[in-house]
């Protein structure tokens, strides 16, 4: 089963008023910063399509030495100091670096009053809990772990009950091999299903077709609905008028995290759309406000 989980810190999901940038408004922004002559300086989304840089068809100059790519999704930045960015580098005299900067938020532009080194970025997915929720039944967990791809056939036909199921192990995930080889001895695992049922209920009917180590655990949404938010979110041009650059659904925490480059007035009536009352919309936007404290 897919590998996605929970965000402990996750933006609560919905409308997200804490998140709304307005023109005027004060932002902070931090990643990758892209200068082409002749060009607005641009800041990169985490996720930005890149172009070739103008005159270099390919992204390639004649020497085969990779050039610069101009971003989009992302922001025009104006009054940025390239002399101070991080890890500067100039390649064919397009300058490339990595910085935060704050600054006047308008219609897709920063305008820079502060700039400093660059901000860890984030994880772009939430991690998996490695530890099933459920104690261990009276004699343990089974040590074999039988093939679950039955089950989640299963599951994804009946999406109106249950969410997406991931795995956990309880001893602890298995160790990574230095040399990419497979791990010697195959830890035990626990398959856990989110179901919208009585878990017990769920259990009994999943029992008749997996025999496996199995936890049941109640959920916010079945995955019939994740994948409706999901699809509503990835389908049609709004993906690239919003500068959304990533949307998945989060079985775990019964959300779908959209990312995209700044919820302003349009972004938030789309996400509005997109959720349609669901509950389900986690918004994490690049640009951030700067709120007074």
């Amino acid at each position: 089963p897919p590998a996605h989980g929970s965000e402990a810190t996750a933006v609560p999901p919905g409308d997200p008023p804490d998140l709304l940038v307005r023109d005027g408004d004060p932002v902070a922004v931090s990643g990758r910063v892209v200068a082409v002559p002749g060009r607005p300086v641009r800041m990169c989304a985490p996720a930005a399509r890149a172009a070739p840089a103008p005159g270099h068809p390919g992204g390639q100059e004649p020497t085969g030495e990779p050039v610069p790519a101009y971003c989009d999704p992302g922001v025009t930045v104006r009054g940025l100091d390239l002399a101070r960015v991080a890890d500067r580098r100039v390649t064919r005299d397009v300058v490339t670096g990595q910085v935060r900067v704050e600054g006047t938020y308008r219609d897709g532009v920063v305008a820079v009053e502060r700039q400093a080194p660059p901000d860890t970025p984030p994880e772009p997915y939430p991690r998996t809990p490695e530890r099933p929720p459920c104690p261990a039944p009276a004699g343990g967990w089974e040590p074999a772990t039988p093939d679950v791809e039955r089950l989640v056939r299963w599951l994804r036909a009946n999406q109106d009950r249950y969410a997406e199921p991931y795995v956990t192990y309880p001893g602890g995930p298995p160790p990574l091999r230095d040399d990419g080889g497979a791990t010697p001895v195959q830890p035990t695992t626990v398959t856990v299903v989110g179901t919208v049922l009585d878990p017990a209920v769920a259990e009994r009917e999943l029992r008749a077709v997996y025999r496996g180590n199995l936890c049941v655990v109640p959920a916010r949404h079945p995955g019939a609905t994740l994948t409706a938010v999901t699809d509503r979110a990835t389908d049609g041009p709004a993906w690239s008028a919003h500068g959304v650059f990533a949307a998945a659904p989060d079985s775990v925490t019964g959300t779908v995290t959209v990312r995209l480059v700044v919820v302003d007035a349009a972004a938030r009536r789309w996400l509005r759309q997109v959720d349609d009352r669901t509950g389900t919309v986690a918004a994490h936007p690049w640009v951030r406000p700067l709120r007074p404290r």
